[in-house]
């Protein structure tokens, strides 16, 4: 079951990203997210944060209003999806406008990964943007991908350590001793075979 959280950010444009609102199975607009939802005729499940952006109002749709500023919006609607106990949990528009909005996105990212749902799983969670998306992996996997489509890793722990098969530069044992470390690679096969230690954030450009 997949659930689908936008975000109040840059509005999606491509086809991957608008398909994925329509295939969900539940929605959750983070505040002002629900005015272009409904502007644009998708459906919201719920409408979850302090609503100070939302703007149009539906009185058939559910409304969480949550005031608490120790957190964002992305924090309480994701929260949320794991008490429904979503298997995915895929994230929209959670770029642009702001970049210290996105950065602060970005890096909750890797807290997510560590947290479960109620029957104590942890949900497949990716977030996707209009140029690319976002895969978080957490054991050893291996991602289907293009032939030289352009790929960067990324750890927010740098004690991960990873090995790679598929990439034109491979990982041996590679350690990230910094966030842009293993960014700009680019795929040499269809699949990337990926041996980790830790979690990391696989991006895929479209």
């Amino acid at each position: 079951m997949l659930c689908v959280i936008v975000a109040n950010g840059q509005k999606p444009k491509t086809k991957i990203e608008l398909d994925t609102i329509n295939k969900a199975d539940y929605v959750i607009a983070c505040d002002g997210a629900a005015n272009w939802l409904l502007e644009n005729n998708f459906k919201i499940d719920v409408i979850i944060g302090d609503l100070d952006s939302l703007k149009i109002y539906n009185k058939n749709i559910k409304i969480k209003k949550i005031n608490n500023q120790s957190t964002n919006d992305l924090t309480k609607a994701f929260k949320y999806a794991l008490s429904l106990n979503f298997n995915k949990i895929y994230f929209i528009a959670c770029h642009g406008k702001r970049e210290d909005h996105f950065i602060a996105n970005f890096a909750l990212l890797n807290c997510f990964a560590k947290l479960k749902n109620k029957d104590k799983t942890q949900a497949e969670l990716k977030m996707i943007t209009n140029y690319g998306e976002f895969l978080v992996l957490r054991k050893s996997c291996e991602v289907s991908v293009k032939k030289n489509q352009q790929i960067s890793l990324f750890a927010l722990n740098p004690n991960t350590i990873a090995s790679s098969n598929g990439l034109k530069y491979e990982l041996n044992n590679f350690k990230f001793k910094n966030l842009y470390c293993a960014s700009l690679n680019k795929a040499a096969k269809n699949k990337v075979q990926l041996h980790l230690n830790d979690i990391i954030l696989f991006y895929i450009l479209f």
